[in-house]
């Protein structure tokens, strides 16, 4: 999955022993669009192949959508229309924020259980066994956290400073404690305890959706499950523009680009790791630190495009 190595793969026994968990708990998946087109299909394509390949009935898929146009709605709704999962779209014409998208989801769902995952992203048939198995361990927590992965099939050197970052944070998440919090979101999920009540602050707050969560789940002491093996294929961005994008918009909303100690040592194993790719990281930081002192400081909670990251 990423330079920490290959997912370990569950046991049938393991698998078992998760559906039995799952026996009488339903579950929703949620993926929030925005401009995906035929793309939203490689994202739909692997957690169906999840759902399946742990033999999990009774599945619904809901698709938060605020496209410009109707293309990843359309092809979202002929890749399913023979899957054996419930499939629920709601669609608006007006473009949403990815906060707001989320809200649609977690509105939207009835089920014990919601799993969100974003759009561009792969999602192996592991990751979703290590997310259900850590959302369903003893005790259980109210919410469970994965972690975004480059995308092995990603090559290129327009992606190597994108690609070190995402080693980089996930190994800094490897040396976690199993309940500390992290905003990354790109892979969540949490029981209808949480989900019913909680929405994400249109308007207020941190306009980047992860970063507000954790905000928010260390501020109420919700118990949470850092499940960093639950990790997902993002594409690295491959321009410095959306790196800029990525990268900056999450420390802005933070607040802070201080780092603790155990990121900062997950940055030097890395670079040791990586050299190279270190090296085009710092050239892309350079140059997206110009770009931040060029730009207004106030960060629109408006979708931001990411060209590159898309999925054709």
């Amino acid at each position: 999955m990423s330079i920490l190595g290959r997912p370990t793969v569950p046991e049938h026994g393991e698998i078992e022993a998760l559906r039995e968990r799952l026996q009488q708990t339903s579950l929703s998946v949620g993926i929030p669009a925005y401009n995906e087109g035929p793309g939203i299909v490689h994202t739909l394509r692997s957690v169906v192949e999840g759902i399946v390949t742990l033999g999990l009935p009774g599945v619904t898929i809901i698709l938060s959508d605020s496209s410009d146009t109707t293309a990843t709605v359309d092809a979202a709704r002929s890749w399913m229309q023979d899957k054996d999962v419930q499939f629920v779209v709601d669609r608006s014409e007006r473009r949403r924020s990815s906060k707001e998208a989320r809200n649609v989801l977690m509105a939207r769902a009835s089920s014990d259980l919601l799993v969100q995952v974003d759009a561009d992203v792969i999602v192996p048939s592991t990751s979703l066994y290590h997310l259900l198995r850590c959302l369903t361990d003893t005790p259980a927590p109210v919410v469970a956290i994965g972690a975004g992965s480059p995308d092995p099939k990603v090559r290129g050197r327009a992606f190597r400073a994108s690609v070190w970052q995402l080693n980089a944070t996930q190994r800094y998440a490897s040396w976690l404690p199993d309940d500390a919090v992290r905003a990354e979101a790109a892979c969540w999920g949490a029981w209808r305890s949480f989900y019913s009540e909680y929405r994400f602050p249109v308007g207020a707050g941190s306009p980047v959706d992860d970063v507000c969560l954790a905000q928010y789940l260390t501020e109420r002491n919700v118990s949470v499950r850092n499940c960093w093996r639950a990790g997902v294929y993002k594409i690295p961005a491959g321009t410095l523009k959306d790196f800029f994008l990525q990268t900056h918009r999450g420390y802005a909303a933070s607040g802070t680009a201080v780092k603790g100690l155990k990121e900062i040592a997950a940055a030097v194993v890395e670079a040791a790791k990586d050299p190279v790719g270190a090296g085009y990281y710092i050239r892309a930081r350079f140059w997206s630190a110009r770009e931040q002192r060029r730009q207004s400081a106030e960060w629109r909670e408006e979708w931001e495009v990411t060209q590159s990251t898309k999925r054709l």
